[in-house]
């Protein structure tokens, strides 16, 4: 996995499959602010924090260097059109994706399996090493663990608070739409 030291010449942006994942810097917490206005997807993106959405409480956890934070928007190449956040970190061998958010509206459109794939584009360019992506997913979520198990993820049985991680082989190219 690359060391630390490394993430300071991370790309800030790439494209995969027709969508964008760019950097979100600076920090931008609109249009984030208004996908959580609702307390169960407060508690799916972070769980610890307060309800309703505190601009204060996330822009001092979407400056610290880790995770680093993206966007994800349709439309590669036009502008884009934001439409998910989420966060990445450097785990044991492994992409970590976090804190993951997608605009209530687009929810439906057949927009969760590439934004997966693409949060794994962004995870093999920012730690090449990474053999595998791992992620927490809230006890509840039933949703989310369906769209994770069709993609390859099994729970690992580490668990923490109200979350239990699943972990897939991050692997150096696509597809995902196979274990």
């Amino acid at each position: 996995m690359a060391a630390p030291s490394a993430l300071h010449a991370a790309p800030d942006r790439g494209e995969a499959e027709g969508l964008v994942w760019r950097r979100n810097r600076p920090v931008a917490l609109s249009p984030l602010s208004d996908w959580l206005r609702d307390p169960q997807d407060m508690a799916f993106a972070h769980p610890f924090a307060r309800f309703p959405f505190d601009p204060e409480e996330w822009r001092e956890l979407l400056t610290r260097p880790s995770p680093q934070f993206f966007y994800a928007e349709t439309g590669a190449g036009t502008g884009g059109v934001p439409f998910a956040h989420f966060g990445l970190r450097a785990g044991d061998d492994a992409a970590h994706l976090c804190f993951l958010v997608m605009d209530p509206a687009r929810r439906g459109q057949g927009l969760a399996r590439p934004l997966i794939r693409l949060t794994a584009d962004a995870g093999r360019r920012l730690w090449p090493g990474a053999g595998r992506m791992t992620l927490n997913v809230a006890d509840g979520n039933l949703r989310a663990e369906r769209l994770y198990l069709s993609l390859g993820f099994r729970r690992t049985g580490a668990t923490e608070e109200d979350m239990f991680e699943m972990a897939r082989p991050l692997g150096p190219t696509p597809p995902w739409d196979r274990p």
